[in-house]
């Protein structure tokens, strides 16, 4: 094990003061230090040095998805209040922040859960957008009291405002891609098996291409559900740079 050197932003931990915060805890938080060194870096020192890797590796591509991923607050704003899709939108923002910091640091199984629950929660958003009379089973199904709409439902209601096209483009990456990291375990050709997080290069290479892909399709479906709502134009502004 080495230190980092100081002269690297990454080398110090930093934590939020209140003031920091929006809306701010009640006492002012001040770390102690109580956990024993060896399990602090039995929780730290491989998923550390994984995003050292990765953040080394792909600088710009994380740079801009995460500015795809702020891009949901713009989202949420330009979508109309008080419905279904507005409430969806923040749920699909912390799934497209959390996924980054999955994968950054190894978690790429997690990584891709994340990103395809996202999807879901658009999708379960856009089916009950237009339909006003389902409001209550809609805040039903999000608050874990009913199971969500079948996709073949979730797809007639959508096909009524998107191109086929589209929708087929969103079922091939949820289900022909991105279920194998709900479904099995990779065989080692998505990411390496040891006793912790590994940098593979070639699986985060595969997850930002489903990452980017993910935003702009759900972008392109939300403005075909809802449009008028300027959220192709906030997914246009961002142009993807994958190499360092």
């Amino acid at each position: 094990m080495k230190k980092l050197n100081l002269s690297d932003l990454r080398a110090q931990r930093l934590y939020l003061e209140n003031d920091d915060y929006g809306i701010a805890p009640d006492e002012e938080y001040v770390p102690v230090g109580a956990i024993s060194e060896g399990s602090w870096s039995a929780i730290t020192l491989l998923p550390d040095t994984v995003a050292l890797m990765t953040t080394d590796a792909f600088t710009n591509a994380i740079e801009t998805m995460q500015a795809m991923a702020h891009a949901w607050l713009q989202i949420w704003e330009s979508v109309p209040d008080n419905k279904p899709l507005r409430v969806q939108v923040l749920a699909a923002h912390e799934c497209f922040e959390g996924g980054i910091f999955s994968a950054i640091h190894g978690w790429y199984r997690l990584a891709g859960v994340a990103i395809r629950n996202a999807i879901d929660d658009i999708l379960v958003g856009l089916y009950y957008q237009h339909q006003k009379h389902l409001y209550a089973e809609f805040e039903e199904v999000t608050t874990g009291k009913r199971k969500s709409p079948g996709r073949g439902k979730v797809d007639a209601q959508l096909l009524r405002y998107a191109p086929k096209a589209l929708v087929d483009d969103i079922n091939a990456l949820y289900t022909d891609e991105m279920s194998i990291y709900v479904h099995r375990m990779s065989d080692g050709e998505l990411w390496e098996g040891s006793n912790g997080p590994v940098y593979v290069h070639s699986q985060m290479n595969t997850w930002i291409g489903q990452y980017e892909r993910a935003f702009r399709l759900l972008c392109k479906l939300i403005e075909a559900v809802q449009p008028g709502s300027g959220v192709s134009a906030i997914a246009d502004k961002i142009q993807f740079k994958l190499s360092l």
